[in-house]
């Protein structure tokens, strides 16, 4: 058992490889990109705090691994020192049990009195959260995935459930296309906005009126930190070289033209990464080029609404021009999520497009004093 150096990192990310080996499901990350990550690169997250590569070998051969992190931010919000996990694989009961319990130890070593994942490596939207349901088929753009038997694993050692975000799927045949086109259209009409796709000829402007949206409804509660204007600005620039323009909608007041609501989806880069295998050479642009052909899934990840809109089903009515986009462009089916489980609201409205909760992905803890 070991802390690796960055200079160490590729046997920390080879070791995915390895072990997820003929498993259909698993979605490669790019090895070049999630490098640059795990060093720092454009994350503000571990440059700018304390944490450790841990591996662990047998034989010499490494079977386990896992990134610890002091989490400032959360430890201010959670009211006590408080480290994450991320990034959590291992060959075996035994080495699963080993890796967590060292990044156990360096916790408290630290000071830590609770340590909390799987969290994101980014301290973002990517890699939230254990795979506990939705095993059946590979996960969509930024979603974690994991073995089945690490949640008996994690759960045997003491880790306890702190909360659930669900996902939920939409498929063409549960959704009725024209009497949604018609109610969006209404629904709009009553709330006195019009609706449509982003520009991306005037992105800034675009990015400022959805900032805006975001930044008077967001929720800063125990987890959730709402980014400052330039972190939002530097994050949506390469999201939005991945989008489809037809998949972002946007409400705009009638009468004035502010943003007063919008929704974001993407297409699941997913299908064209697992093709990828990790590398852009020598295949991977090939696979790429292609990903209109490749690409038949898309996720809807994100959506926000001014509260003085937030009974007038503004959102369900983006969703219905979103699926509709989406049926233009030959995607077959949608996942939306991660969702946290006590939204309703949001949650009800997908329910409202027959959505299906088909994921559901876990924030353990454990208290260390």
């Amino acid at each position: 058992m070991q802390a690796i150096s960055k200079n160490g990192l590729g046997e920390f990310i080879e070791l995915a490889f390895k072990l997820y080996e003929g498993d259909s499901n698993w979605v490669p990350p790019l090895i070049s990109n999630q490098a640059e990550m795990l060093k720092g690169k454009d994350n503000a997250f571990l440059s700018g705090s304390e944490h450790s590569f841990l591996m662990c070998y047998r034989d010499g051969k490494p079977v386990a691994r896992i990134l610890v992190a002091i989490n400032e931010s959360l430890s201010r919000k959670q009211g006590m020192p408080t480290a994450t996990f991320s990034l959590l694989e291992a060959a075996d009961d035994e080495s699963f049990r080993l890796v967590v319990s060292k990044a156990i130890e360096w916790a408290k070593e630290k000071g830590m009195e609770r340590i909390i994942g799987p969290w994101s490596p980014t301290n973002g939207e990517d890699g939230i959260g254990m795979m506990v349901m939705g095993f059946e088929d590979p996960p969509v753009l930024l979603n974690s995935y994991n073995k089945s038997w690490y949640v008996h694993s994690i759960e045997s050692m003491g880790f306890a459930k702190l909360v659930d975000y669900v996902g939920y799927k939409i498929t063409k045949p549960d959704l009725p296309l024209e009497s949604l086109a018609r109610a969006s259209e209404i629904t709009f009409q009553r709330a006195g906005v019009v609706s449509s796709m982003v520009d991306m000829s005037r992105m800034e402007e675009e990015l400022q009126g959805m900032y805006s949206v975001m930044s008077s409804v967001f929720s800063e509660d125990w987890y959730n930190e709402m980014p400052r204007w330039e972190e939002f600005r530097k994050l949506a620039g390469p999201i939005s070289k991945l989008a489809y323009p037809e998949l972002v909608w946007l409400a705009k007041d009638a009468r004035t033209g502010r943003t007063v609501a919008f929704v974001v989806a993407m297409p699941d880069w997913n299908q064209v990464l697992i093709k990828m295998k990790g590398k852009i050479f020598p295949f991977g642009w090939f696979h790429y080029l292609r990903a209109k052909s490749i690409i038949k899934r898309a996720r809807l990840m994100m959506q926000y609404c001014l509260k003085e809109y937030q009974g007038s089903s503004v959102i369900p009515a983006l969703y219905a021009k979103v699926v509709e986009s989406a049926e233009a462009l030959g995607l077959k089916e949608a996942e939306a999520s991660v969702i946290l489980e006590t939204n309703r609201q949001s949650r009800r409205a997908l329910e409202r497009l027959g959505g299906k909760m088909t994921r559901i992905y876990r924030w353990y803890v454990k208290d260390l004093c």
